[in-house]
């Protein structure tokens, strides 16, 4: 009888010590499991960032190239309008200022916004291996090209590949139609 009370005894303080280690094993490796868990979010944050950049020079470049019949110079006011309201609708509340600017029909921008969109630039080239030869309204020239540079503020800038302000830029080329 001794014996078997000695082996319960024994199994329930070799469960406890089981249960004492695997807790200050899960406190030694939950500091490293956060800081991989907020690398992952801080990477999301600036690709989202870049992905919605490039699709607002993608949309700014369509509406450019499909309103050539416009041959008003307030074409480019308008082709980058379209590129500020994609901006706006895709970074919604982290969008700081567009262009300079810290409002868009009637919508207050984010003070505390990380995400700057800088400039817009809208050029019409005919040959694409000298893109310097940039004209301002779309004439006898064959595309369109849109850029579009921002920046987004970083958390963790000593992530590798980041920096703070993390420079983002997106250019789309389109045909004229």
């Amino acid at each position: 009888m001794r014996q078997f009370v000695r082996g319960v005894v024994t199994a329930t303080r070799s469960r406890r010590a089981q249960q004492g280690q695997a807790i200050l094993e899960f406190i030694l490796i939950l500091p490293l499991l956060l800081v991989v868990v907020a690398a992952v979010w801080e990477y999301g944050r600036v690709f989202d960032a870049q992905l919605v950049v490039t699709n607002a020079a993608r949309e700014g470049a369509r509406f450019a190239s499909t309103n050539t019949t416009n041959t008003n110079i307030n074409l480019t006011a308008q082709v980058t309008n379209r590129v500020e309201q994609y901006a706006v609708t895709g970074f919604g509340n982290r969008l700081k200022s567009f262009d300079g600017q810290t409002s868009f029909n009637g919508l207050t921008f984010n003070p505390n916004g990380d995400v700057t969109v800088d400039s817009v630039s809208v050029c019409y080239v005919n040959d694409l291996l000298d893109p310097t030869i940039c004209q301002p309204a779309p004439g006898q020239q064959l595309r369109v090209v849109v850029t579009v540079r921002g920046t987004v503020r970083v958390f963790m800038p000593f992530l590798p590949g980041l920096s703070d302000p993390y420079r983002m830029s997106a250019s789309t080329t389109m045909l004229l139609q």
